[in-house]
């Protein structure tokens, strides 16, 4: 009756096979590139880093007659970096409207912050930087 050709069938299962390889190589790389383009935020934008920022703050002293903590800060040229002040309990994010006199620009600047009581120390952080506390001295008055 009929005759089938065993070299026809190979060919089938040989197409079959090829495509199914294809279908799997796309997919494996669809995926790895997805991957990839995942992660590519937090590759092409900066991060702050702790190590290399020369931001800082130089020093931090009371000042009895206008009842102020002023505070000298260094930015190296970062465009505008985050800067959290700490007495203990009462908090100033230059970030915000909380800090009137927090504009931070390159360079050396004096903040001069309210505080609501006499603290010894002062807490800031730069960024996402682990914070640092300096004492407070008691500014010269002229």
């Amino acid at each position: 009756m009929f005759n089938m050709n065993k070299k026809g069938v190979s060919e089938v299962v040989q197409v079959v096979l090829i495509m199914a390889l294809s279908i799997m190589a796309i997919t494996m790389v669809s995926k790895y590139v997805l991957i990839l383009s995942g992660n590519l935020e937090n590759q092409l934008s900066p991060i702050p880093d702790c190590l290399t920022t020369e931001s800082e703050v130089l020093s931090a002293c009371y000042n009895s007659v206008s009842q102020q903590i002023e505070v000298m800060v260094k930015t190296d040229g970062e465009e505008n970096p985050y800067l959290k002040l700490s007495t203990g309990k009462q908090v100033f994010d230059c970030n915000t409207n909380s800090c009137s006199t927090c504009q931070l620009t390159e360079g050396t600047k004096t903040i001069y912050l309210n505080p609501s009581n006499i603290p010894t120390d002062l807490t800031y952080q730069f960024d996402s930087c682990p914070s640092q506390t300096i004492p407070l001295t008691t500014c010269a008055t002229p």
